[in-house]
């Protein structure tokens, strides 16, 4: 009788990138580590009705046992060097690029095998199976940069298009960007340590996004973003293209949260997830010779969420939940990163949102109050806005 491996009683190292929060709660794929997609759009799982279609194992050389396909490259911020372009399509490669300061990048490449049993074929070996045939390559990737009011526009720009800037007051340029878009964006990563071969992400989109901050960290702390892509290469050099520098980094120094537009009086910690469910496609090309092409497209179930320990009493926090009449009741939620640069700010708002589970009261004994809320879109209004201040004119 085949005996079952037990499972590890060790518990996982704690991800510095996290600061502190629980990794978990970034685990979108629920593979054990941070980032990924939401289950539909694992891009390297088998289609549902596809029996023959199989996810390429990740073998221990250690153990010899089988799991999931762990990161391929794992690149730090520390010893190695990033450039970000944008592209105008999944296929045109970048004329331009930004060399970018991160915290963590690591690759994970997926391929899937479908197996070609034949019946009569003469061979001595009949019960070892025959070559597969290799599916498509995927990439997914795990992204952690710093939360700078400079860096972080370059990003945004790169993963959700070019924002709407609107007048500068005092030298200060809103940009907001918008969800629920369904164009494709897509832009292009490379990387490199020391002097080693160029690593190079290829139609990069972005699949989901969260951060956690509070209390000393909230002055370094991270976005935490997981990305497809279709294509990877490795290259001698870099890739043909200007480059311009972010000069010096602007972080950020405080935060605070806004519900309905009154602020918090104390706000020990606070976060918010976005996930895209983007969707990896295959479909025939007749105009190449390749016989399938892979492109990305956001899904039609993405998920706005986010949470915050309050401290604040005689405000509208203190009615949040109260009775059945405002158990459904509509309200904004805020959060806002004040950047260490005079004007800069990040603002990442769900205008329409709704308690995902009703608080605990404050009373005796009760000092604080956990609020979880979920964000929805309602006619022209999206279910998040992110707001970007700084002294950059345009990111068109």
């Amino acid at each position: 009788m085949p005996t079952k491996t037990p499972k590890s009683t060790t518990a996982p190292e704690p991800n510095a990138a996290f600061n502190g929060a629980d990794p978990a709660a970034f685990d979108h794929d629920q593979d054990g580590r941070p980032g990924g997609s939401a289950p539909a759009a694992d891009a390297g799982a088998a289609a549902p009705n596809d029996t023959n279609a199989v996810r390429l194992p990740f073998i221990d050389p250690a153990s010899g046992r089988t799991g999931a396909p762990l990161a391929n490259d794992v690149f730090y911020g520390a010893d190695c060097e990033l450039r970000l372009g944008l592209m105008a399509d999944k296929d045109t490669m970048p004329t331009a690029w930004w060399n970018l300061e991160f915290n963590r990048l690591a690759i994970t490449p997926n391929r899937t095998m479908v197996k070609r049993p034949r019946i009569g074929a003469a061979r001595d070996n009949k019960l070892d199976p025959l070559k597969a045939r290799l599916g498509l390559e995927r990439f997914t990737a795990d992204l952690v940069v710093d939360g700078d009011t400079l860096m972080l526009g370059r990003w945004l720009r790169a993963f959700l298009g070019a924002p709407t800037t609107g007048a500068a007051v005092g030298g200060i340029y809103p940009h907001v960007w918008e969800s629920g878009a369904k164009t494709e964006i897509y832009c292009a990563i490379a990387v490199r340590a020391g002097d080693d071969k160029v690593h190079v992400l290829k139609a990069v989109s972005l699949s989901s996004m969260s951060t956690q901050w509070g209390g000393e960290n909230v002055q370094d702390f991270d976005i935490q973003t997981a990305l497809m892509a279709i294509n990877r290469t490795r290259e001698d050099d870099w890739p043909s293209g200007t480059v311009t520098t972010v000069t010096t980094p602007a972080p950020i120094l405080r935060g605070g949260l806004l519900i309905n537009g009154t602020a918090a009086d104390q706000v020990p910690s606070a976060g918010f997830t976005w996930d895209r469910n983007l969707q990896a496609d295959a479909y025939a090309n007749t105009g190449t010779a390749a016989r399938l092409v892979s492109y990305l497209r956001p899904g039609s179930d993405p998920s706005h969420s986010g949470q915050a320990t309050v401290r604040s009493f005689g405000t509208v926090y203190d009615v949040l939940g109260d009775g059945a009449s405002n158990d459904t009741t509509d309200f904004s939620a805020e959060q806002r990163l004040i950047g260490v640069t005079t004007g800069h700010m990040v603002k990442l708002a769900h205008p329409t949102a709704q308690m995902a589970q009703l608080p605990l009261e404050i009373g005796e004994g009760v000092i604080e109050r956990q609020l979880s809320w979920t964000g929805h879109q309602v006619a022209a209004t999206p279910a998040l806005t992110i707001s970007l201040l700084n002294n950059v004119s345009s990111y068109a």
